[in-house]
């Protein structure tokens, strides 16, 4: 298939790889401009980056001071002593030394307050120090606030320090002293040489008032940056650096030229980045080359995955058509005969009037009816899947539902060696809202399942419910219990997996049927109404699954019992429809005679004349010879089948063209109504034919002054 896709595209693919080709020289020139622009993007971002960091770091250090001010003025204003001033302070040096954004930076706190000076570390100065002539102290008094001193030896231990002060005032305004708090630079320093744009650039902090803080150059610590003559002239260009975001400059730094990012902290600081042109620039140029490389390379190997892409479509669609033409035939194999079955069980119930027979028919079409909803259910897997289930929203008698399940139920357990046990709160509402179908199908499923696995002992379905949030809704709730084999603990992820049946061994209470779509479905269906399903089992003791849906209220006045008897046959007016057409003509096309007497026979309810075929050229051959009013037309027939039998029609006879035909098939794959009409169709009636279906056909298609009612 890969070299079938390869000689059939070939063309195809030489022109992808030239117009790749040639997209990739094109766009060489522009490259570097963009790239040069990205860099640009980046270094920027990246000195934001830095300098938020930096900011947080130094905002973290005032914070602290602040809180810790805070807390000394709450404690003079309650009159403490300097003892305990002491104490406070020692203990908030301790504190502060286990902070997380500041214990590798802080030093310790103290003060001169109430002229008294107070260290946390329990430092004492000597009889020459004077703290009111210390920068910490006289610069917080002078700028009546927070200060933060220039670098400088700390004479205690011998690193360089930097201070922050404020002062301390009360409540009513009384001046009490100053608390500092001292910081190592040297963590600070680190920090910032770690910020490079390139390998070969470098980072470097300046104060506000341009005294380098952090440099390459040793010797630059604690000195103007103009004291260097490479940066001659950058403290006038910093000072406007506060009205914009960023500033780059281009500076010769040793005689090499250097791309140098500054951005100014909220503090007043300055941080420099600086990379070397060459490498900030220079890598552009082999980049292209590399991108040029690349395209040689992408190119070829886009050719190869685009080939075996097409080679991997064209066979998921083989299988994708195999798989939907798999689904039409099966759907069209078993709906055939449930065809025959739900019609001549249909005709007999009319035609038969012993009361017994009726019963057994009854059940008859009940069970066939179900087996066409869980047809239907199987065909519909896909829109389970893919999140495009329709639900109805319509009222249903809630103890006609139950005891439909009961009756089954009970005919399943019928000479096995298990009792079917139902319990039922009597005050669920009567009627509720929702897709009635979709809600026997949830405990079919699970009454099944629980039948399936249980060789002795009892299957128990309790119903109960309660109010749901919404207004006007119920919360419906099912519990299946059993006393069967269970589920062994490593294999309940996968039961609700599609496809998936948990084999039981020699423990399984009857050979087990089914392809593993109950479960799944049901899981499915529980969730588009609002609900869920859960299971809880122990191995060999049984299993409870329970679920839950939510329904509309039609009628609120309690349920009641349900019956223990099964189900009555329906009346005979079910049977008989609403009118008739006495005289009015029908054409029925079909390829299997028991097809065509189940539709003559359900059709003879109306009192019309119906005329058989059983192919579509027979089909043509009579309707030339005689006019109909209706026409029936069965899709898959051999030789002609129901499209070509419909082309063929239209173009026998001019009153064919206005004729109403309606497609009669067992096909009820998603889109064959539309595909119907679309070629030609007037209406559609899918087997097994439901009465329902066809008086609505029948309604549509019979002129209302050929009816007479029943």
């Amino acid at each position: 298939m890969f070299t079938a896709v390869l000689k059939r595209d070939y063309r195809q693919l030489i022109y992808l790889v030239a117009a790749f080709m040639l997209m990739a020289g094109v766009s060489s020139y522009y490259f570097g401009v963009m790239m040069n622009r990205q860099i640009d993007l980046f270094s920027r971002s990246e000195m934001r980056t830095y300098q938020r960091t930096l900011h947080s770091l130094i905002l973290a250090q005032e914070t602290a001071l602040l809180h810790s001010a805070s807390a000394v003025v709450t404690a003079l204003e309650h009159g403490v002593e300097a003892d305990e001033l002491r104490v406070l302070l020692t203990s908030m040096t301790d504190m502060l030394k286990s902070q997380k954004d500041i214990k590798d930076v802080f030093h310790s706190a103290y003060g001169y307050i109430d002229d008294v000076f107070l260290d946390g570390t329990g430092w004492t100065p000597g009889e020459f120090y004077n703290p009111r002539t210390a920068p910490w102290f006289s610069e917080a008094i002078l700028n009546n606030g927070l200060f933060r001193s220039r670098p400088f030896i700390d004479m205690r231990t011998g690193h360089v320090i930097i201070s922050i002060s404020t002062v301390l005032r009360t409540r009513s305004g009384e001046n009490r002293g100053v608390l500092a708090l001292d910081y190592f630079l040297g963590p600070i320093t680190q920090r910032v040489e770690e910020y490079k744009l390139a390998d070969s650039g470098f980072s470097f902090l300046l104060d506000d008032s341009f005294t380098t803080l952090v440099f390459p150059d040793p010797e630059l610590i604690g000195r103007k940056i103009s004291d260097r003559p490479d940066f001659a002239g950058l403290e006038k260009r910093l000072e406007n650096l506060g009205e914009q975001e960023m500033m780059e400059e281009t500076l010769s730094i040793g005689e090499i030229r250097h791309i140098v990012f500054f951005s100014q902290l909220e503090n007043g600081w300055f941080l420099g980045i600086a990379v070397p042109a060459n490498d900030y620039h220079g890598q552009v140029t082999q980049i292209r080359w590399v991108i040029f490389a690349l395209a040689l390379a992408l190119s070829g190997g886009l050719g190869l995955i685009l080939v075996r892409l097409a080679a991997a479509k064209q066979s998921f669609e083989y299988k994708s058509l195999s798989k939907t033409n798999f689904l039409a035939r099966m759907s069209h194999e078993i709906r055939t005969p449930l065809n025959a079955i739900l019609g001549m069980s249909l005709l007999a119930r009319r035609h038969y009037g012993d009361s017994t027979g009726l019963k057994y028919l009854a059940e008859i079409n009940r069970t066939g009816n179900h087996l066409l909803v869980i047809i239907n259910d199987i065909l519909d897997l896909s829109k389970v899947e893919t999140g495009n289930l329709k639900l109805k929203e319509e009222p249903y008698n809630v103890k006609t539902v139950l005891s439909d399940i009961q009756s089954i139920a009970r005919i399943r357990t019928m000479g096995l060696s298990l009792t079917m046990e139902t319990e039922v709160d009597q005050d669920i509402p009567a009627k509720l809202v929702g897709d009635e179908g979709r809600v026997r199908q949830i405990l079919m499923n699970l009454v099944s399942n629980a039948i399936k696995y249980t060789p002795v002992g009892f299957v128990r379905l309790r119903v109960t419910g309660q109010p749901a949030e919404e207004a006007g809704h119920f919360r419906l709730i099912f519990s299946v219990e059993d006393s069967g084999t269970g589920v062994k603990p490593e294999q309940l992820e996968f039961l609700f997996e599609e496809f998936v049946r948990l084999e039981q061994g020699q423990n399984a209470a009857r050979p087990i049927e089914g392809a593993g779509l109950g479960l799944p479905i049901t899981r499915s269906l529980c969730r588009a109404m609002g609900g869920d399903v859960t299971v809880t089992s122990e191995f060999g003791l049984g299993s409870t699954f329970r679920a839950e849906i939510i329904q509309g209220i039609a009628d609120p006045s309690p349920m009641g019992a349900i019956g223990e008897d099964p189900p009555q046959a329906p009346e005979e007016d079910e049977l008989s429809p609403a009118f008739t057409t006495p005289g009015f003509k029908v054409l029925v096309i079909d390829d299997i005679a028991t097809n065509l007497v189940v539709t003559e026979g359900l059709l003879s309810l109306y009192e019309v004349r119906t005329t058989t075929c059983l192919s579509g050229r027979e089909g043509v051959e009579a309707a030339r010879k005689e006019r109909f009013d209706l026409i029936f037309i069965d899709h898959i027939m051999p030789e002609f089948d129901g499209l070509e039998t419909l082309k063929a029609l239209r173009e026998a006879e001019e009153y064919l063209k206005k004729t109403p035909m309606v497609a009669l098939t067992a096909n009820a794959m998603d889109g064959m109504r539309e595909m119907f009409l679309e070629n030609g169709f007037d209406d559609y009636l899918s087997k097994p034919i439901q009465l329902k279906e066809l008086e609505e056909i029948m309604a549509r298609w019979a002129p209302k002054a050929a009816r007479a009612l029943t």
